[in-house]
This record gives C-alpha cells, sequence and structure tokens, in this order.
C-alpha cells in the first residue's frame, strides 16, 4: 500500500471548487455572464489538468479514465461558456 500524504493532490481540486465558488458569487451579484463564463473555464482549466497532470497530483479529480473525465470536463466547459456568449445581451 502507497504512503501517500493526506491532501497531497487537493490542490487541483480545490483551485477549480474556489473558481466555481467565486462565478457562483458573482452570478448572486447579478453579473451572471462574467459568473457562468469563469465556472465555464474553470471546467476547462479542469480538463487541462486532468489530460496532462498524472493521477497522483490531481487527486479526487480523477473520477474515472483519464480521457473520459477530460472529455467530460473540457466539452461541459466549452458547452458552458458557449451557451453564455450565444445570449443577446440588451440593447
Amino acid at each position: 500500500m502507497k504512503n501517500k500524504t493526506p491532501g497531497h493532490g487537493e490542490w487541483v481540486l480545490g483551485a477549480v471548487l474556489l473558481a466555481v465558488l467565486i462565478g457562483l458569487a458573482a452570478v448572486g451579484q447579478h453579473y451572471w455572464r462574467t459568473g457562468l463564463s469563469l465556472i465555464g473555464l474553470a471546467l476547462v482549466v479542469a480538463g487541462l489538468l486532468r489530460g496532462f497532470l498524472p493521477v497522483r497530483r490531481v487527486g479526487l479529480l480523477a473520477v474515472r479514465s483519464r480521457p473520459f473525465d477530460t472529455l467530460l470536463l473540457l466539452s461541459a466547459g466549452i458547452a458552458l461558456v458557449a451557451l453564455v456568449y450565444s445570449v443577446p445581451t440588451r440593447p
């Protein structure tokens, strides 16, 4: 059994969750486009980190296989950002 230091790779998930929390706070302050863009970008960054970092470094961000996690996070992030910018603004 490996002797893994607790919290060794959890900074990645913590950083992503912090960005999502800041995005949700922006949405709560009626800056929905900025907040949702930040959440989408956090998902894209999470997907890139999941794709390039080894499993021991990503911690709880590794849920399934690397290709599945990467594809899911990247597609969700890109879809969210695309959806945000497809909504027209009021004149």
